[in-house]
């Protein structure tokens, strides 16, 4: 368990210094669950629906896009 432990700070110190915000959640969310970072954009289209805010580091996909 430690190494995996250490593996994964291994990885987020690598990506931070690239400049990547991989582990940063992008997205604020409240205590009832709803995101304090705007209204939530909906997109549906050939069986594809998709849920996600725009943020100042652009459009973010929420979880449970189809």
């Amino acid at each position: 368990m430690q190494k995996v432990e250490s593996n994964a700070y291994d990885a987020m110190v690598i990506v931070g210094m690239l400049g990547h915000k991989l582990f940063i959640p992008l997205v604020a969310v409240a205590d009832s669950g709803a995101s304090v970072e705007g209204p939530e954009l909906y997109c549906t289209r050939g069986g594809i629906q998709a849920i996600g805010i725009r943020t100042a580091e652009g459009f973010v996909l929420k979880k449970g896009a189809r």
